[in-house]
């Protein structure tokens, strides 16, 4: 391995300053985020034939880990692997850019549905539900979670029959994204192929004006400092799913 550049120093140290002051960046994604800047910038560990493998991160950052196993006698026991190559799988399928309807509900997370039924002294309820769907937007395809007291189901049920016919005379567009896609913002990579190969199923979801889709970033070159090397040249590192390696 080449000694990296100051070129690439100062953005490998512009990237990590710049992980740790995402806020949507935090514990085993951040350490996984900072493996990759060292690895697609400082090229440490360098690039296989086939880019990155999820196995040589958890190398580096989850050599042991420790899961239940039954032995022979069907006991459950503590049993050391090595390393964790799930723990870095699940921290970037929860990083996949898409639409979570958590996201769009108040205070971003589940239990947080109220009677939302409008009462003559407040706008809504506010009481805790005992039946809650959500309602398409039929205009965006954004969902919202929609719940009624024991008093008012009429009204809820009203809600959820109103919503299921403007639903039914149109064409619903997929939901712009709304979550995922933290490291994208910091580090390039070919996100879109590592995406599809955590999750087969994964197509790009639309986006909405105030997130750009990942680009190569300027990157100068360590052999010719004056010449950069810009997005339309070398393609993308990539940080591969090798086959066998989350058996």
């Amino acid at each position: 391995m080449t000694d990296p550049s100051y070129t690439d120093l100062r953005r490998y140290n512009q990237t990590i300053a710049a992980l740790h002051a995402d806020p949507d960046v935090t514990g085993d994604l951040l350490l996984v985020g900072m493996w990759l800047a060292r690895a697609t910038i400082l090229r440490d560990p360098p690039e296989g034939e086939n880019g990155w493998s999820v196995e040589a991160a958890a190398r580096d950052l989850y050599p042991v880990a420790t899961r239940p196993a039954m032995n022979s006698f069907g006991q459950w026991t503590a049993q050391e692997t090595r390393p964790d190559v799930w723990r870095v799988h699940d921290v970037l399928t929860k990083d996949i850019r898409r639409y979570d309807l958590w996201a769009d509900q108040p205070g971003g997370k589940r239990g947080h549905t109220v009677c939302g039924a409008k009462t003559p002294r407040k706008p809504r309820c506010g009481k805790t539900v005992t039946v809650a769907t959500t309602l398409t937007d039929p205009a965006t395809g954004r969902r919202r979670m929609v719940g009624a007291c024991r008093r008012h189901t009429d009204w809820w049920q009203e809600q959820t029959r109103a919503n299921r016919e403007a639903c039914a005379s149109v064409e619903i567009p997929r939901p712009p994204a709304n979550a995922g896609g933290a490291l994208a913002r910091h580090i390039s990579l070919d996100w879109p192929a590592l995406w599809q190969g955590l999750d087969p199923k994964w197509v790009p979801p639309p986006e909405v004006d105030g997130w750009e889709r990942p680009a190569l970033r300027l990157v100068v070159s360590s052999a010719s400092p004056s010449q950069p090397m810009v997005a339309g040249g070398p393609p993308r590192p990539r940080f591969a799913l090798i086959d066998g390696a989350l058996s």
